[in-house]
């Protein structure tokens, strides 16, 4: 009986990057979850550069290793990357301006 491999050697080098990659964009999200609670420990005149370049970097290095994959699997489809990758850029800037709202009112 013939074994089959499960990837290629070339398959599992790009989905060991996408896992590193999607990591990376994983805890930078986190740390926009984070800066609002950072914020209120500091002076009200200083403050936190976001870098939202640093996401879009990642993303992007994320939808073209997946482009350079096989992208025959949900996790390695360049479109769905995308996708679910903005989505999730979006949701965290929207969670860090609702959670550095309800600090600044409960400031107040």
């Amino acid at each position: 009986m013939e074994r089959v491999a499960w990837a290629t050697p070339n398959q599992m080098i790009a989905n060991t990057i996408l896992l590193i990659l999607g990591s990376l964009v994983g805890l930078k999200l986190l740390w926009n979850m984070m800066v609002p609670f950072e914020m209120k420990k500091l002076p009200p005149e200083s403050g936190i550069s976001l870098m939202p370049g640093v996401e879009l970097t990642l993303l992007a290095s994320l939808v073209i290793t997946s482009a350079l994959s096989d992208g025959t699997r949900w996790f390695n489809s360049p479109p769905i990357i995308s996708l679910v990758g903005l989505g999730a850029i979006l949701i965290s800037y929207l969670g860090l301006a609702c959670i550095a709202y309800i600090i600044a009112r409960s400031r107040q």
